[in-house]
């Protein structure tokens, strides 16, 4: 008997001993999975990055002395807000913001807001023009009108290009290239968060806006860095390395302060504290899978290197269909 129970306690200790194994495997086989999805994303970045200062590689050199007096300024600015060179937001956004969300609201109550602000109304007719330029209807001339025709979700999205597209033209020639880029990579990343949320109905912040917001934070970013070496050097040119230095280390911050000076929900500031790390987000939420999918699309068009669609699947954790869906619209656009 106490040979057989001997042997039965060693039977279950050696099955537990490779039950345990197993555990240890699967958990370390897990661990590999999440580092290789972190590498991914860095990687997806680095060649983001590179693309958007216009070099084939992301720049390894550290910066110089004068360039780390310039980063030291950049550094106080965005900690003690004295920031100069962020974009003023319409007067009426937060407001409308508000009616956008609430069912309550007429189409008459939203064209009001609209109209309250004329550089609004016309960059957002021109934007809904341009959009339904190719169904063979006539141009739209009220903003009722236009409210009507492309519905709530319709104005979100239209509000949002005309509020940001012309804060995010290229104010100088020295940044022409760089805000071209930005508004090209913004656009795309918008236009995939938008899609995937049609896809998942529910509510929630604007994620068009929120899909530009983080291009607009890297926009201000060259802006003030452009102003700061004016102002050290007489030169308003910014290296491409030091550029790649701030984007990557000031990103968050500037996006705190954009979403304070524009006034901007409590929600929306939720959702952009995901890509405070990274531009992509860490978290496979609407927003961030927009951002990946979006930067993938900026990429693949630049002819750069960029994520194999199986990757894009465990990045995202969309399914084939759903992806290769929100792909070709994107293409289309």
């Amino acid at each position: 008997m106490d040979r057989m129970i001997q042997s039965l306690l060693s039977f279950l200790s050696g099955n537990g001993s490779k039950g345990k194994a197993r555990g240890e495997t699967c958990r370390r086989e897990g661990s590999d999975e999440i580092q290789a999805t972190e590498a991914d994303t860095a990687g997806e970045v680095a060649r983001l990055h590179a693309w958007l200062v216009g070099r084939s590689t992301t720049p390894e050199s550290g910066p110089t002395v004068p360039e780390q007096a310039m980063l030291a300024e950049l550094r106080l600015r965005v900690r003690e807000r004295r920031l100069s060179r962020i974009p003023r937001q319409p007067r009426v956004l937060p407001k409308l913001i508000r009616a956008l969300g609430d069912e309550r609201q007429t189409h008459r109550d939203i064209a009001t807001i609209i109209e309250d602000e004329p550089a609004l109304t016309d960059e957002l007719l021109r934007v809904v023009n341009l959009n339904t330029a190719n169904s063979g209807q006539r141009p739209i001339e009220s903003v009722e009108q236009a409210v009507l025709l492309v519905g709530f979700e319709g104005v979100r999205r239209a509000i949002s290009e005309a509020v940001m597209r012309p804060v995010m033209q290229a104010a100088s020639r020295v940044e022409a290239g760089f805000a071209r880029n930005v508004w090209q990579w913004g656009l795309l990343c918008a236009n995939a968060c938008d899609r995937l949320a049609h896809q998942e109905p529910g509510g929630g912040p604007d994620l068009f806006m929120l899909g530009l917001i983080p291009g607009l934070a890297y926009l201000t970013l060259y802006r003030e860095l452009e102003s700061i070496a004016g102002a050290q050097s007489g030169d308003h040119a910014v290296s491409a390395g030091l550029l790649v230095s701030v984007l990557e280390e000031q990103r968050g911050a500037m996006l705190e302060r954009l979403v304070s000076a524009w006034e901007l929900p409590a929600s929306y500031r939720d959702e952009l504290r995901e890509l405070h790390d990274s531009p992509l987000g860490l978290q496979a939420s609407t927003l961030s899978r927009g951002m990946v999918l979006g930067t993938h699309e900026t990429l693949r068009q630049a002819g750069c290197r960029t994520l194999l669609q199986k990757e894009l699947v465990a990045l995202t954790g969309l399914d084939q269909r759903r992806l290769e869906h929100v792909l070709t619209d994107l293409r289309r656009a």
